[in-house]
């Protein structure tokens, strides 16, 4: 399988490649995604705003970068 391994790997080099390659701006989503159209889930649910906050991140920000993963 490997992911673990990839997205491990992708996480230590993405502040290496900000600083070498990209000389401004800044990495954004740093995971190996195994992409299917094919096979696609579809939910709905509310989740509060605020109740996104993680890691000392508002939940407006948690929310300003999944949308921007997306």
């Amino acid at each position: 399988m490997g992911a673990n391994v990839i997205n491990t790997i992708a996480e230590w080099a993405a502040p290496f490649i900000q600083k070498e390659v990209l000389d401004q701006g800044r990495t954004g989503v740093r995971i190996l995604s195994n992409l299917c159209t094919e096979r696609m889930a579809l939910s709905s649910f509310k989740i509060p705003v605020k109740a996104m906050s993680w890691k000392g991140a508002a939940g407006e920000q948690v929310v300003s970068k999944i949308i921007e993963a997306q």
